[in-house]
């Protein structure tokens, strides 16, 4: 039987040890740059000549081609205005869900029980007191905004998710060690002095021990969420609009500090300072840092802290802010020094170890002529 006619291939020329070169007529596994090639040319590299390249190789890295700040993360080839806006509504939707099937799950767990509808409704709605339940699905809700965040950025910008914790594209957790080694002690202190000279000591709530647990297991994964929505989707996806580093920087600050005082829930004007004054050291220290795990440490350790003396001393039911939740003058003042000292310590030692800050590019490796490029 008659062939058809091909193009013609010239046939690969093996290095110099005889062994032939291992990817096929194109020398280069599919997907891998040959030597020279620029770093737009990803997708067809991979591809013989006349080869049919899909849509989805077609199109570029999303990555920026030159080193950017943290904010800037977003600002690729891909970057269109609109993404930002989908990005934030679907981790707004995907949160929303988790919530609402965490609570169907809890609430269809206790009817099947035997627990009355209206008594289930009470028990997950009820924020005061906080019973283990309800601390243990709004733990969980709050937890959910970790892959939420990671999702929404991977599925519209095509980042990976590992680029919305650091610009080295991971989350680096020697630094954040490191991180936790600073601010725990100096938030064990502050904890300490309200104690003796400013809260008063009062009666364990019931079931202190199951909270006590829940607060030290939970709590610091609570916090990552918190940073993950508030300050790392919200200055990577509003600091991509603004062209110029330190105006990205400023307009993403404000969206998140707003939107973070203002979800608490408290229209009181000391607590929103208070808030507010904490979330812009957040936003701050993740942006000198270049990720998010100084911020997560400084919000776990005072949350931890915090609610670790409001079960021990009494408090408990005074430890989370509501629509009802009014403050004084020295809570603000005493947030911006004991973040302040954090932050201090923290850039030392972020100078210390040459903390990587800025994302750069990895550059495609050069393959000596007749060998394959390495992925």
């Amino acid at each position: 039987m008659t062939q058809p006619d091909r193009p013609y291939q010239p046939p690969v020329q093996p290095p110099a040890g005889g062994q032939p070169a291992p990817y096929g007529p194109s020398g280069f596994p599919p997907g891998n740059l040959p030597p020279g090639s620029p770093p737009g040319s990803y997708p067809q590299a991979g591809f013989p000549p006349g080869y049919p390249v899909p849509a989805w190789a077609r199109q570029p890295d999303p990555m920026p081609t030159a080193p950017v700040e943290y904010q800037h993360m977003l600002r690729g080839p891909r970057h269109r205005w609109w993404r930002p806006l989908v990005t934030v509504l679907l981790c707004a939707a995907l949160a929303v869900a988790v919530q609402v099937i965490t609570g169907l799950v809890v609430g269809g767990v206790l009817v099947a029980t035997g627990t009355p509808v209206s008594d289930v409704v009470r028990r997950i709605s009820t924020t005061s007191p906080m019973a283990p339940l309800t601390f243990a699905v709004v733990i969980i809700s709050l937890v959910s905004l970790i892959p939420s965040a990671m999702l929404a950025n991977w599925i519209v910008n095509g980042v990976r998710p590992g680029y919305l914790s650091s610009v080295a594209g991971r989350f680096r957790w020697r630094w954040f060690a490191r991180c936790l080694v600073i601010t725990v002690p100096i938030f064990v202190i502050f904890v300490v002095l309200q104690v003796a000279f400013g809260q008063e000591i009062g009666p364990r709530p019931q079931h202190w021990v199951i909270l006590l647990i829940m607060v030290i297991i939970g709590i610091p994964f609570q916090s990552a969420g918190e940073e993950y929505a508030f300050r790392g989707l919200v200055l990577q996806n509003v600091g991509s609009w603004f062209g110029r580093p330190k105006v990205a920087l400023v307009a993403a600050m404000i969206p998140s500090v707003i939107v973070f005082a203002l979800a608490h829930g408290s229209f009181d004007p000391w607590v929103f300072a208070d808030l507010a004054i904490f979330a812009l050291a957040s936003c701050f220290v993740a942006w000198r840092t270049g990720g998010l795990e100084s911020s997560v440490a400084l919000h776990a350790s005072n949350n931890v802290t915090l609610m670790i003396a409001t079960l021990l001393f009494g408090g408990w039911d005074q430890a989370f802010v509501s629509s009802n939740t009014v403050g004084s003058p020295i809570a603000p003042l005493a947030t911006l020094i004991v973040n302040g000292i954090c932050i201090a310590v923290i850039l030392w030692q972020a100078r210390r170890v040459r903390l990587q800050r800025t994302y750069q590019r990895r550059q495609p490796q050069t393959a000596p002529a007749g060998y394959p490029a390495r992925g």
